[in-house]
C-alpha cells in the first residue's frame, strides 16, 4: 500500500486531486454559521472543477514525437549511413535529436558515384531498427541523393573550387595519348590532345602517381576519339572522351631548288610539322611562295620559310629602267639606272641619266619602277624637276 501511494505521489494528477481534496476537507470542518458554510462550499466546488480539468488535460494532450526533415542531397563518409547524414531531425531535446540522428541505416556504397535514398525507403529502415515511425513526423525531400563515399561535402567544395587540380590531371592524361599515339601511330607528329575529365577522373589521376596508360582509339586519329585510361597496376580505370587536333601544316619543297629558281605551284606541298622541331616564320599556305625566288639551294621536304625566298628580282643592279611618277593625279615618265637589285614592292636607289640626281622608287614590274608623292627620295623632288617628262 505504502508502495502504491509512493507510485501515484509522482503523478502530477495525484497531487492536484490530493490538493483539492486536502481543500474540501479543509472546507467541510464545522463553521459556526449557515452562510459561512455555504461559501466554503463554493470555494471547494471550485477547486474541484479545477482539480477535474488539469487532470483531464494531462491524459488527452498528445506525445509530441520528432520532426523528420529529408534532404535532397547528402554527401557521406564513413562506412555507415545514419539518419543524421540523411536528414535535419528537430526534437524535444537533444538527447532524443542525437539518439535518432545516429540510427544505422545502410552501409555507404562502395562504388564511386551517386545513389538516391527514397522517403519509403528511409521509414521502412527506421522501423527495422525498433524506430516507431508513427510517433513522428516527416516531410522534407522525397528522396535524398547519396554521393560518393570517398568524399564529404566539405571535401567537394575544396575540390571545386581547386581548378588548379582538374588542369593537372588534365594535362597528365593529354600528356598520356600523346606519348601512346606518337609511340603507335606516328612519331613525327605533333599530337595535340584535348580532354575533360569529371571530378571522379580527376581524383583517381592524383591518386595513380604518374603511371597512367592508355588504350583505343581509331584512324582516320583526328577529332573526337575515345581512349581507355588504365590507372597503376590496374587499380583503375576509365574511358575518356578525347579530341585530337591536325597539326600545323608548313609548306615543304617537293623537289630540290637552286638559288635564282622562281617557285612554281609544282614545286611545292602542305606536310604535318614535325614534333618537337622549331617552325617559327614557317609558311602554312603554298600562294605566299608562288612567284618567289630561291636565295639559296633547298633541298626536298624542306620546310621553308623566309630565309629561303625572296621576292623575284624584277630589276638589278646598273640596269636602265623605265620610272613613272604620280602627283595630283598627273603621271610622268622617265628613265633611270638602278643602283641595287630589287623585288616587287621593294624600294631601290634610282640615279637621273640627266643630272645623276638619285631618288628612291618602287619596284612595279620588270624593270619599271614607280614614285609617289609621299616616297622617301634620296633627294629633293624639286631638284629632279626637267628629267620627268609628263604624259
Amino acid at each position: 500500500m505504502k508502495n502504491e501511494t509512493r507510485h501515484h505521489s509522482q503523478d502530477p494528477s495525484f497531487f492536484v486531486l490530493h490538493s483539492a481534496f486536502c481543500v474540501s476537507n479543509s472546507a467541510f470542518s464545522p463553521k459556526p454559521t449557515i452562510s459561512n458554510a455555504m461559501s466554503e462550499l463554493r470555494t471547494n466546488l471550485g477547486y474541484w472543477f479545477l482539480a477535474i480539468a488539469i487532470v483531464l488535460s494531462s491524459w488527452t494532450a498528445p506525445v509530441r514525437g520528432a520532426e523528420i526533415q529529408l534532404r535532397a542531397d547528402a554527401a557521406v563518409g564513413g562506412r555507415v549511413i545514419t539518419l543524421g547524414d540523411v536528414a535535419d531531425i528537430q526534437a524535444a531535446n537533444e538527447t532524443e535529436r542525437a539518439v535518432l540522428a545516429s540510427v544505422e541505416l545502410l552501409p555507404t556504397p562502395a562504388v564511386p558515384g551517386e545513389r538516391t535514398l527514397k522517403l519509403r525507403e528511409v521509414q521502412d529502415l527506421l522501423a527495422l531498427r525498433g524506430i516507431a515511425t508513427g510517433e513522428h513526423r516527416f516531410g522534407g525531400a522525397s528522396e535524398v541523393r547519396l554521393g560518393s563515399a570517398a568524399i564529404n561535402s566539405a571535401t567537394q567544395r575544396k575540390f571545386r573550387s581547386n581548378g588548379s587540380a582538374a588542369r593537372g590531371a588534365n594535362a597528365a592524361v593529354e600528356a598520356a595519348i600523346a606519348k601512346y599515339l606518337a609511340r603507335n601511330v606516328d612519331a613525327d607528329r605533333d599530337w595535340r590532345v584535348n580532354v575533360e575529365l569529371n571530378e571522379d577522373q580527376v581524383r583517381s589521376v592524383q591518386g595513380a602517381f604518374g603511371r597512367i596508360a592508355v588504350e583505343g582509339g581509331a584512324e582516320p586519329w583526328q577529332g573526337p576519339q575515345s581512349f581507355n585510361i588504365v590507372l597503376g597496376a590496374k587499380e583503375a580505370q576509365f574511358a575518356v572522351e578525347a579530341t585530337l587536333e591536325g597539326p600545323d601544316m608548313v609548306v615543304v619543297a617537293v623537289r630540290p631548288l637552286v638559288k635564282g629558281d622562281v617557285i612554281r605551284a609544282s614545286d611545292l606541298a602542305l606536310a604535318p610539322a614535325k614534333r618537337g622541331v622549331a617552325q617559327k616564320g614557317a609558311f602554312h599556305s603554298p600562294q605566299e611562295l608562288i612567284g618567289q625566288e630561291a636565295v639559296r639551294s633547298i633541298a626536298a621536304g624542306q620546310v621553308l620559310d623566309a630565309n629561303y625566298v625572296r621576292p623575284p628580282l624584277l630589276v638589278k643592279r646598273g640596269d636602265v629602267v623605265t620610272v613613272y611618277a604620280y602627283s595630283a593625279g598627273v603621271r610622268v615618265k622617265t628613265t633611270g639606272r638602278t643602283r641595287q637589285d630589287g623585288g616587287r614592292g621593294e624600294l631601290v636607289e634610282i640615279e637621273s641619266l640627266a643630272d645623276r640626281k638619285r631618288y628612291f622608287a618602287r619596284v612595279a614590274d620588270v624593270q619599271v619602277v614607280e614614285v609617289f608623292a609621299s616616297a622617301a627620295q634620296a633627294s629633293d623632288a624639286s631638284s629632279t624637276r626637267g628629267t620627268f617628262a609628263a604624259e
